[in-house]
C-alpha cells in the first residue's frame, strides 16, 4: 500500500530530527522542500510530542514493572521475614532508573528497548 504525501512528510521529518537533533534545522529544511514555514513547525512540533509521548511510555511502563517487583518481594519480606537481597536493589533501580528516564524524556528520537541497531 502507497504511502500518502503526508505519511511520507511524518516520516522524513522523524528521520531528520534523529539525525538533526535540531527542531529548527529540521523545520528549515522542511521548507527547502517546499513546506510552508507553518505546516512545517507543526509537524516538526508533532513528531517531537509524538516520539517524547512514546519514550515517555515506556519509561511508565518500566516504572509500574519495577513498582510492582518492589511491591511483591516487599510484602513478602513484611509476611514472612525473608529478605531478599538481591532482586530487592535492582528493582529500586529500575523504579529509580524509570523515573528519570520519563523525567527526561527526548522528543529527538524513540529510545531503543533492547540495544542493537535497527
Amino acid at each position: 500500500m502507497p504511502m500518502s504525501d503526508a505519511e511520507r512528510a511524518y516520516i522524513d521529518a522523524r528521520s531528520m530530527l534523529a539525525l538533526e537533533k535540531n527542531k529548527e534545522r529540521v523545520v528549515s529544511t522542511l521548507q527547502t522542500r517546499g513546506v510552508k514555514a507553518h505546516l512545517a513547525s507543526d509537524l516538526v512540533d508533532q513528531v517531537f510530542r509524538d516520539n517524547q509521548t512514546e519514550n515517555r511510555k515506556g519509561a511508565l511502563g518500566k516504572m509500574v514493572i519495577s513498582a510492582l517487583i518492589l511491591a511483591a518481594f516487599g510484602g513478602v519480606y513484611v509476611a514472612t521475614g525473608r529478605l531478599f537481597y538481591i532482586i530487592l536493589p535492582f528493582a529500586a533501580f529500575g523504579l529509580l532508573w524509570g523515573i528519570v528516564s520519563f523525567l527526561i524524556a527526548s522528543g529527538y528520537e524513540i529510545a531503543a528497548d533492547g540495544g542493537g541497531d535497527d
